[in-house]
């Protein structure tokens, strides 16, 4: 067991043969010099380890070690300051990160989790916040005299991680006052369904053909209904006809990815960025840009430390040849998202589909029956 002076200031250990283990004691008796001998070696202090060597001289065969302990660490790499640097520096920064917040995690209101992470940071509590700067209390006031969200918080540290329990407001949003004077008209060609009149006049009735701008429910109220203007609003219920048509060429042209190159790497540390990477390398034009943000955790805890690395995503164009069934196989997955599209919220009412070659090409047409909203308003002034 080495003493904690020697292993702090530095040590030597010296080996000498067993044979003249003897004779080496007598001689340090002699000059009263003190060491104790495990088997046939000992450990001194740098400083003693001059004296002991001078005295050993020719005398005994003896073999000396390098400077032991922290001492001898800090005399090996006493040439390397950087080194020393970056050790104080990481020291330094492991001691100030405790007192940090690495995270802010928000219980109680996760669709708005964003929004709320944006107040506090607002209110002075963000990633990267000292903790014995901060008045949790002071924080959570600010916040509910502030937030649109939150009606109640709580901020608890575990660690150096923010655990934010909230409860919403619970407010319903006001219904909207609308202002001045509006018809309902057709925003497309349609059957009449159904219509329900809130306010205004109903022009049509079930079972009415309109076309596109016509007047639906009108904002402008008859004698017998006491005159004058109003915003008009209801429900109308039409039935559309649309006819889709898909054409899809044998030669189609594809992009097939090739190499993947990273131009930019970022990192970023409590909310500070530094570029340590960038290429000014010309890849030519058939690329598109991939961002990645990798952060890293430890024990499954993210911390507020990641890379942002930027790719640029290489493809080629080729031409290929479809054959008659993948022709039409194409065709059908078009038309699937086109008339899903089309449809919207509306209701399928009925649908017929025909198709057919047509020199290199393959052509779908689809004819659509469905049902929905069909009103927009159409505001108008009064002079």
């Amino acid at each position: 067991m080495i003493r904690p002076d020697l292993f702090i200031c530095g040590y030597r250990r010296f080996l000498i043969d067993e044979e003249d283990v003897l004779y080496a004691a007598r001689l340090f008796l002699s000059r009263g010099v003190s060491v104790r001998f495990k088997n046939n070696s000992f450990v001194v202090g740098e400083r003693k380890s001059r004296e002991i060597e001078e005295l050993l001289g020719t005398r005994v065969k003896f073999k000396k070690s390098k400077m032991l302990g922290i001492g001898g660490f800090l005399y090996e790499w006493r040439g390397r300051v950087g080194i020393f640097l970056a050790l104080i520096i990481t020291a330094s920064l492991l001691l100030l990160s405790g007192d940090l917040v690495w995270d802010v995690r928000v219980e109680g209101c996760e669709d708005v989790e964003e929004e709320i992470v944006a107040e506090l940071s607002e209110c002075g509590f963000s990633v990267g916040t000292r903790w014995s700067k901060t008045d949790l209390s002071k924080v959570e006031v600010t916040l509910l005299s502030l937030s649109e969200h939150v009606s109640w918080i709580n901020i608890n540290r575990r660690g150096t991680v923010a655990y934010v329990k909230v409860a919403d407001k619970n407010t319903s949003p006001p219904d909207e006052q609308k202002q001045g004077y509006s018809n309902v008209v057709a925003e497309c060609d349609a059957v009449i369904e159904e219509i329900s009149v809130r306010s205004g006049v109903a022009m049509v009735k079930r079972g009415d053909v309109v076309r596109a701008g016509q007047v639906l429910i009108s904002g402008i109220l008859p004698a017998e209904l006491g005159s004058g203007f109003c915003y008009a609003e209801g429900s109308v219920i039409g039935r559309v006809s649309e006819d889709i048509s898909v054409i899809v060429s044998a030669n189609e042209e594809l992009k097939i990815n090739a190499e993947r190159k990273i131009s930019s790497v970022r990192f970023n540390f409590f909310g500070f960025s530094v570029n340590i990477f960038k290429s000014y390398r010309n890849f030519g034009k058939e690329y598109v840009i991939i961002e990645k943000n990798k952060p890293l955790t430890i024990l499954g805890k993210t911390l507020p430390v990641s890379l942002c690395v930027k790719y640029k995503q290489l493809y080629r164009v080729t031409v290929t040849e479809l054959s008659k069934d993948e022709l039409v196989e194409a065709a059908a997955a078009r038309t699937a998202r086109a008339v899903e599209e089309a449809l919207g919220e509306g209701t399928l009412v009925r649908l017929r589909t025909d198709g057919g070659f047509e020199n290199n090409e393959y052509k779908m047409n689809t004819h659509l029956v469905y049902t929905k909203q069909i009103g927009r308003d159409a505001p108008f002034e009064v002079k």
